[in-house]
């Protein structure tokens, strides 16, 4: 990623407990001696947006943007006294911390809820005690009384707009929606704040969504299978003040026709989600999805619907917790962002805390 700061923390060296070796296409930061500069706050100056732009503004090459290490060291560096250094990094940290045990908790959750989905449906362990009889489209015995369906019988799945490029944009515009692409698939699963804008004359009803809806990637354009048919739920700008959005033709929205099934519809694609993308991709250079294949001939168990819904009840308000926390995050980066530039270019000052 052309232009990507990072930093290692302290605690990570100790646990390591031996040297780190950076490649070639990294450029370490090393403190000149008796500069008193705190290297927390450089790195907080570094990914500040007037420096980022003006990292891109140096950029050498046309293929494969670069730079070295001669041109970087010429970067004006403005820094405060260190007791200051220090403040405006514990500050800032404040805000990457927040947004870090968020995260971490969104992993927690979605693992608690795959965790409740893997016992249910694939070890059912809830049900041992129950009569089990063989399914032939699963090839293995389920509970009895449970169904087996296709899942083109379970759910309506509809791909977005096919759109032009001069309909996209990567900022808001007059009457714009926000733009749902690959961008927004996390690979593994899981969704990504990462929004596009999307104006266009185009528009019909099937290519909008609205935030929770179910959907996932029906590209792939790494060959590698990861991020082909991975599910995530949508989540809006926490300052978006529409009630839908629209996505792109390299996605596929999936709405369920049976009540209470799309946590369920989630866990298995992402459970499945190797498996389905080897099955059913098409195409050489760039994998696509065989969608009709996949509606006839992918099975789907489905308990009684009493079952169901106590699955439902269960798992539905950790992917609430999720979205509610991944607007949070989105709160936190922007307030982060808005007053980093001001802390490290000294528009404002933060003397002692």
């Amino acid at each position: 990623m052309w232009g990507a700061i990072g930093h290692i923390r302290g605690d990570l060296l100790q646990k390591l407990d031996k040297p780190l070796i950076f490649g070639s296409y990294l450029l370490k930061f090393v403190k000149q001696p008796g500069k008193q500069i705190s290297n927390r706050f450089v790195y907080y100056f570094f990914i500040s947006h007037p420096m980022q732009t003006f990292i891109e503004s140096l950029a050498e090459g046309s293929t494969r943007p670069n730079t070295n290490a001669k041109v970087v060291s010429k970067f004006p560096l403005y820094y405060p006294p260190p007791p200051e250094q220090s403040s405006i990094a514990t500050v800032l940290s404040w805000f990457d911390d927040l947004i870090e045990n968020k995260k971490r908790q969104n992993e927690i959750l979605e693992k608690v809820a795959m965790a409740i989905f893997k016992s249910w449906f694939v070890d059912f362990e809830p049900f041992k005690d129950e009569e089990f009889v063989y399914s032939e489209e699963l090839g293995k015995e389920i509970p009895k009384g449970w169904e087996v369906k296709a899942i083109g019988e379970v759910a309506e799945f509809v791909n977005g707009l096919s759109y032009k490029g001069s309909e996209k944009f990567d900022h808001y515009v007059d009457d714009s929606f926000v733009f749902i692409t690959l961008n927004n698939i996390r690979e593994g699963g899981g969704f990504k704040t990462e929004f596009a804008w999307i104006k266009s004359d185009r528009l019909k009803d099937r290519h909008f969504v609205k935030e929770g809806d179910l959907i996932f990637a029906n590209t792939e354009q790494t060959k590698s299978g990861r991020l082909l048919a991975t599910p995530a739920f949508i989540v809006f700008p926490d300052d978006y003040n529409k009630d839908r959005g629209v996505y792109s033709h390299h996605i596929t929205k999936v709405s369920p026709n049976i009540p209470c099934i799309k946590p369920l519809l989630y866990l298995m694609f992402r459970y499945y989600q190797g498996n389905i993308a080897q099955t059913y991709h098409t195409g050489t250079g760039v994998w696509g999805f065989d969608l009709k294949n996949f509606k006839e001939n992918f099975f789907t168990l489905l308990p009684p619907q009493p079952i169901l819904q106590h699955f439902h009840f269960l798992v539905e308000p950790l992917f609430q917790k999720i979205i509610l926390n991944q607007k949070q995050i989105m709160v936190l980066r922007k307030i982060r962002d808005a007053l980093l530039p001001k802390f490290v270019f000294g528009k404002l000052r933060v003397v002692e805390i």
